[in-house]
C-alpha cells in the first residue's frame, strides 16, 4: 500500500507539472487521511516526505542542468517515477520509523522478508 501512495501522489505532481501549475499540497491531505487509516499514520507521513524528497531533488537537477552546472554522469533529468511491482521489477521504499509509533503488535516481527 505504500507504493499506491507514493504513486498516487506521484501522479498529481507529475500531472500537475506537466500543464505548469505544479503545487506542493495539491492531494497531499487527502491522500493522507485517506491512508493513514490503512498504512498508519507515521508511515504515511513518510512517503509523503520521501515523495517530497524526490521531487526537490528533481527540481534543484533542472535548476543544475539550466545553468550548464550538472554533473557530467547525469544524462537526462526526470521527474520521479512510480513505483511499480511484478515479476520483472520489484521496488520497496526503506521507512525508518521510531517504535513508539508502531503498533504493539508489529514490534516483535520480522520484516525483512517482504
Amino acid at each position: 500500500m505504500s507504493a499506491v501512495l507514493w504513486n498516487k501522489i506521484n501522479y498529481i505532481r507529475r500531472q500537475a507539472l506537466f500543464k505548469d501549475r505544479f503545487s506542493w499540497e495539491e492531494g497531499v491531505k487527502e491522500l493522507y487521511n485517506e491512508f493513514k487509516q490503512i498504512i498508519g499514520s507515521a508511515t504515511a507521513q513518510q512517503i509523503i516526505r520521501k515523495n517530497d524528497f524526490a521531487w526537490k531533488s528533481f527540481f534543484k537537477l533542472k535548476r543544475l542542468q539550466s545553468k550548464n552546472k550538472l554533473s557530467k554522469h547525469i544524462k537526462k533529468v526526470s521527474p520521479p517515477r512510480s513505483l511499480l511491482r511484478n515479476q520483472d521489477f520489484d521496488t520497496n521504499i526503506h521507512i525508518d520509523i521510531m517504535p513508539a509509533c508502531c503498533p504493539a503488535s508489529w514490534r516483535d516481527k520480522d520484516f525483512s522478508s517482504h
